[in-house]
């Protein structure tokens, strides 16, 4: 193939270049292009797939001879009346073409010529199917129109001379007010108009080896004078030895300022996780550790490169394991919701106390990502709810110290009387049984019937009879008061004694025996106490802490029922419920209004007069019954009518217990 003069230098005319070529690649519209001679120097897939050929076969080949000189049955078309394969075609004219398996194509097409230096060097042809494809001055429109990339030309001399719609979107000037003005002043902020004028300067100069092969940031000014970021692809075609550009422009203002909040957003949360005195960490869904927080070394002496990709559960206390577990002994992602309490091992071996919160990342699907933990060494703060829970223990039996010396005075009180009862009558009958032993004496010059008188007379004396009846009645009063100071004394001990550290299985009832026998004497002064209580199994707890649970909640019942001025009842009832056990403590006293209610669980809050009552004793109930096993503390309440605190445990102990 051979062609001469200035289409020799400047075929590369007729070849679409750089984001042009992959815009045409990839139109559904059939486009070509010819040179004089009718060789085609480039076609698109949607020409090839329309005519049947190969892109190979169809550049290079004289497109005329291969898809419209058959003609049909008629006499072969001439060339030089050709208005699909030559330069010699008319604006727009329907034509018949011929498919590679022989088929015809009735076509509407619009060609172009292609002038360089004035002269006619080929034409560019394509498939006209809809008013879309009409284009504006001699860019391929029927692409550029549908992109949603700004198009924007420029001639040698820096004017523009191309625009199309989605320019006029982004930059705000039509196509009529752009064409024919200088770039720079148009659309370059003018504070950058040196530096771009440079740029394009360059652009004229550079190999082609040196353009620019990825989108580059720039500013963009908009016709109202705000500036826009864009990334710009450029490219370069030379017309009559003159460099003329095209360029596509992509407004990146938003995801530019999305990318700059993310950094920043991204670095305020290094910076909060850096400095942040809780231990910050990121999970893989496994539970292995991908980032932890310097606050590390703090709280667990470890250095946080060294924790980086260990497994989380390693690090827990073997007790506490289960909480953090599914049935499955997967990790459960959601472990730390409700502030989960629990022990971490810390690098020199003793265990600290941490309270954690999570959260989860997931991905389209629903599956869980990434996992993040902030936990905070509670430590002290454990040392000091313990503290503060012995001193309320302590205040409870202060309480009650009146009350349970006045339940051990009344038994020891009859045991002390009969017991003196019982020393007189002893003594009694062992002089009875001296004067026996005297008249029984074979030396003692009486008779038989004289010393059954004697025997008579000292037995009426002493009143032997009356010592018959009321003898055994005093021992066995003597012995119940004995039993009674002896339960009370136990109870007393269940109350003083710092139980076990660890859940083991107990009989909550006989824990509400003690409790009722302890608070007896301060109950009975305002209400009856009624007691019923179901079968129960044993439950695993730490039954030392549910002892001071229920202690308060009877004591709180009393004083509610003592405020109404009335006697009144307090029920204490245990039942099972499923897999757990259900405590209600009952009282029909002043009720609790709906503003006090939001309020009774909060620390240090109270309503009785001082001296009666610290507000430590429904929180420390709470956080016993919620924290240490699992359970929930609930309260319904009527104001006027009464209160019922319902405890529920589960019979297996909490999470963390049962699976130790």
């Amino acid at each position: 193939m051979t062609t001469s003069g200035a289409a020799v230098a400047n075929v590369l005319e007729l070849v679409p270049q750089g984001p042009v070529r992959a815009l045409f690649d990839a139109s559904a519209d059939p486009i070509w292009s010819v040179d004089a001679a009718g060789i085609c120097h480039y076609a698109n897939p949607a020409t090839a797939e329309l005519l049947g050929h190969p892109v190979t076969e169809l550049v290079g080949s004289r497109l005329h001879a291969l898809a419209h000189e058959p003609g049909g049955t008629a006499s072969p078309v001439p060339i030089d009346e050709c208005s699909a394969c030559t330069s010699a075609g008319r604006a727009e004219a329907e034509v018949v073409l011929w498919r590679a398996d022989g088929s015809p194509l009735t076509v509407r097409l619009r060609t172009q010529p292609v002038l360089v230096d004035g002269q006619v060097a080929g034409a560019v042809s394509k498939l006209v199917d809809s008013p879309r494809t009409q284009g504006r001055g001699d860019e391929p429109d029927s692409v550029l129109a549908t992109t949603a990339d700004a198009f924007v030309g420029m001639d040698p001399a820096g004017t523009i001379s191309a625009w199309n719609a989605a320019a006029e979107t982004l930059l705000g000037w039509s196509a009529s007010e752009a064409i024919g003005q200088p770039l720079l002043q148009t659309i370059v902020p003018p504070d950058l108009w040196d530096t771009y004028r440079i740029g394009i300067q360059t652009l004229r100069t550079a190999d082609d080896a040196d353009l620019p092969t990825v989108p580059v940031a720039m500013q963009a000014r908009h016709k109202d004078g705000r500036r826009l970021e864009v990334e710009l692809t450029v490219g370069r075609v030379q017309r009559a030895g003159q460099w003329h550009f095209h360029s596509f422009l992509r407004d990146v203002t938003e995801r530019r300022a999305a990318e700059e909040s993310l950094a920043r957003s991204e670095a305020l949360h290094r910076l909060l996780a850096e400095n942040s005195g809780d231990l910050i960490s990121q999970h893989g869904p496994d539970g292995v550790i991908r980032y932890v927080s310097p606050a590390v070394l703090a709280v667990l002496g470890h250095l946080p490169e060294a924790l980086v990709g260990c497994d989380a559960l390693d690090l827990v206390h073997p007790d506490d394991v289960g909480a953090l577990i599914d049935r499955e002994g997967r990790f459960r992602a959601d472990a730390g919701r409700g502030e989960l309490t629990f022990r971490l091992r810390h690098q020199e071996g003793h265990w600290v106390w941490v309270e954690a919160v999570s959260s989860v990342l997931r991905d389209a699907e629903g599956v869980i990502t990434e996992i993040h933990m902030c936990t905070r060494d509670i430590t002290d703060r454990k040392a000091r709810d313990a503290e503060v829970y012995r001193e309320s223990k302590l205040e409870s039996l202060g309480r009650l110290s009146a009350g349970l010396a006045h339940e051990i005075n009344t038994p020891i009180q009859y045991v002390g009387d009969n017991a003196r009862f019982l020393a007189g009558a002893f003594a009694d009958l062992m002089s009875m049984v001296a004067l026996y032993r005297e008249l029984l004496d074979a030396n003692q010059a009486m008779s038989w019937c004289e010393r059954q008188e004697a025997m008579r007379a000292a037995e009426a004396r002493l009143e032997v009879d009356y010592l018959q009846s009321e003898v055994p009645s005093a021992i066995e009063q003597t012995l119940q008061g004995i039993d009674r100071v002896a339960n009370i004394v136990r109870a007393m001990k269940t109350f003083s004694h710092p139980g076990h550290a660890e859940h083991v299985p107990a009989d909550l009832n006989e824990a509400l025996r003690a409790t009722v026998t302890v608070t007896r004497h301060q109950v009975n002064r305002v209400a009856e106490l009624d007691l019923d209580l179901g079968d129960l199994p044993p439950v695993r707890c730490n039954i030392a802490d549910l002892n001071q649970v229920f202690l308060n909640l009877i004591v709180n019942a009393a004083d509610a029922v003592e405020e109404t001025g009335r006697r009144g009842r307090v029920g204490v009832t245990s039942a099972i419920d499923g897999d757990q056990v259900v405590i209600r403590i009952s009282d029909t006293g002043t009720g609790i209004p709906d503003h006090v209610r939001a309020r009774i669980f909060d620390p240090f809050f109270t309503t009785k007069d001082v001296g009666r009552g610290t507000g430590q004793g429904l929180p420390l109930a709470r956080a016993v019954v919620r924290e240490a096993h699992g359970g929930t503390l609930t309260v319904r309440s009527e104001p006027g009518a009464g209160s019922t605190f319902t405890v529920r445990l589960p019979i297996s102990g909490p999470a963390s217990a049962a699976a130790a």
